[in-house]
């Protein structure tokens, strides 16, 4: 594990290796991805790589590592020590794949995490929790997937070799998200189509994808945001490239998902499929949306989007957008992808809405600068600081 205080100009390793691997023979390969970095240790019969990661949003040295063969490692102080905290979970095979995990925003030793069992034939799409670092977890949900056996026939089905692009198998978890207003109430989202909340801190849960209109049956939900400013309200993206849809899909529930609202209007500039949507932490308007394609920047609530161009970003695939280290420092927004480029991308725009901080008279328009005439839907940060509203 890598990190970086200083908006990723460098770079400081702060554990060792935390897989479960323990051979001598070591072959290093780059993942399918084009980001991971996996790690064998027996000439290639098992490759091992870190699958997941949440730093708290309350204590940055607080850090939750998952891998592939079924690790959850922990440390407390900012990687000087690290502990094994799975063995501590019952109900779940051991080596299992690692599938999610979220650090809460409402406690230092709460966090939330999930596992892909489907390659053992061991099915445990559950969500687990703990609330005391890892010591104890507890089994807060049955299975939220649609535990279709269709979809779980990955041997027979994955060709020359199997399927190993992202989550192991088919009806998986593979987002999570806590409210920061509350933290009884969480989102879960699976690779198979559903969207499940509970509101009671996982005692009941309700699937509201049937809510969703315009949504193709069984998109995959690449990723939710529970509402910085209200709790029933929470942001899903969903990805069906694998049906040979590209286009975006991004909603808004206000109410505990009855009811929502696609951000994506009909004849927006966004392209390529939905990995992420964030909303800022003090802008409720100012929403983000990676695709496949790049970065895309709404003020206004979704009515208008604009593709993001600062540092020179290309329209590459934006799969993750983070505000951890963000919150920590008073810096609403950092954005963070898989490439130098979208690197530089967050500096620019943590840079823009740090000087938004210093100038509370100016409206926050001054990123995009005024709303874009029909057509043009990508802007710099020089341009649109030359425009900036009073």
């Amino acid at each position: 594990v890598f990190r970086s205080a200083d908006r990723g100009l460098s770079w400081t390793a702060i554990s060792d290796d935390l897989t479960d691997n323990q051979s001598r023979d070591e072959i290093v390969t780059m993942g399918l991805k084009g980001s991971d970095i996996r790690i064998s240790r027996n000439d290639g019969d098992n490759i091992s790589e870190i699958s997941n990661f949440a730093e708290s949003p309350i204590d940055p040295k607080v850090l939750w590592v998952g891998t592939d063969d079924g690790n959850v490692q922990l440390t407390i102080d900012g990687g000087t020590t690290w502990n094994e905290v799975s063995g501590n979970i019952s109900g779940v095979a051991s080596g299992t794949f690692v599938g999610d995990i979220v650090a809460s925003a409402a406690s230092r030793g709460t966090a939330y995490v999930s596992f892909d069992a489907h390659r053992d034939g061991d099915f445990a799409p559950y969500l687990f929790k703990t609330t005391d670092f890892g010591k104890t977890w507890a089994k807060i949900s049955d299975d939220l997937t649609t535990n279709d056996p269709e979809k779980q026939k990955q041997e027979q089905s994955g060709g020359v070799t199997v399927d190993n692009s992202a989550a192991e198998m088919h009806t998986t978890i593979y987002a999570i998200a806590e409210s920061p207003k509350n933290g009884n109430v969480i989102w879960v989202g699976t690779d198979d189509g559903n969207v499940q909340v509970t509101r009671d801190g996982g005692k009941t849960w309700t699937n509201v994808v049937g809510n969703v209109r315009g949504v193709p049956k069984n998109a995959w939900v690449s990723y939710i945001d529970a509402g910085r400013f209200a709790e029933g309200t929470a942001f899903v993206a969903f990805d069906a490239h694998m049906f040979g849809d590209m286009k975006p899909y991004v909603y808004k529930t206000e109410d505990f998902g009855k009811t929502w609202t696609s951000v994506i209007p009909a004849g927006s500039p966004v392209r390529g499929f939905a990995h992420v949507v964030k909303q800022d932490l003090v802008n409720n308007d100012l929403l983000f949306v990676g695709t496949e394609f790049g970065l895309w920047v709404s003020l206004d609530g979704g009515k208008q989007w604009a593709q993001y161009k600062g540092g020179d970003l290309p329209s590459v695939a934006v799969r993750d957008l983070d505000d951890v280290a963000g919150r920590a420092a008073e810096d609403p927004v950092v954005g963070c992808a898989e490439t130098a480029e979208q690197q530089g991308a967050a500096r620019d725009i943590g840079g823009e809405r740090s000087a938004e901080r210093d100038r509370p008279h100016r409206d926050i328009h001054h990123i995009l600068g005024p709303p874009a005439a029909s057509g043009s839907t990508s802007v710099s940060p020089s341009a649109a600081s030359a425009s900036a509203i009073a």
